[in-house]
């Protein structure tokens, strides 16, 4: 099943009415000629309205799927494993959540977020399920979900602060919907510089 982590952003599909728009003012605006007679041009007339309104609807079709396909893109929609295709054990899931934002920039704090986000991972009981994820603006998917501790140290190690802030808010939102999707229960580790450390989320001071 898939499901979106930022689904507000479908909004921006609204913007289609951009291209039906600039198609309806190109349609209108033909040029026209004044010919004395058009009895030997009918047929040759017909022809180019056809190929004409045949780009016009190719471009307007190209127009209105790159902004549907780019409103979808920021969404970042993911697949939600099927219950039965992945091994649940009562250990459940484990989210290593690392912030990311252009905050975590500053001397030492990005590395160490990954000293803690590691410490999570090696702390994690051997047959949980792990998955790295990013938080900046919205969430990112970092690693796959496994219980492989040795995949997700490296994706721990691939992570790079951007240039984009923080959205809790809309991170929070993305960590629910996305931790809907997977085998119960659900830790988080949340790994951040602007707060303490806290029971099952990383904080760091």
């Amino acid at each position: 099943m898939m499901s979106l982590l930022a689904p507000l952003f479908l909004l921006g599909a609204l913007l289609i009415a951009l291209p039906l728009w600039l198609h309806r003012l190109q349609a209108q605006n033909s040029e026209r000629k004044a010919f004395s007679s058009v009895m030997l041009l009918e047929a040759a007339r017909q022809q180019v309205h056809v190929r004409k309104k045949f780009k016009y609807l190719v471009l307007l079709a190209l127009r209105t799927a790159f902004i549907v396909l780019l409103a979808i893109s920021f969404t970042k929609p993911f697949i939600s494993v099927a219950p039965d295709s992945i091994i649940a054990t009562a250990a459940g899931t484990q989210l290593i959540v690392v912030d990311t934002s252009v905050s975590m920039g500053r001397a030492g704090v990005f590395e160490q977020a990954r000293t803690q986000a590691r410490r999570a991972i090696d702390d994690a009981p051997a047959d949980a399920l792990l998955q790295v994820l990013a938080a900046e603006n919205t969430l990112q998917i970092g690693s796959k979900l496994t219980n492989d501790k040795t995949t997700q140290r490296s994706a721990v190690a691939a992570l790079t602060v951007s240039a984009l802030r923080l959205d809790y808010g809309e991170v929070m939102g993305a960590i629910e919907r996305f931790a809907a999707s997977l085998p119960p229960p659900v830790t988080v580790h949340f790994v951040s510089a602007f707060s303490r450390v806290q029971c099952r989320h990383v904080f760091l001071t």
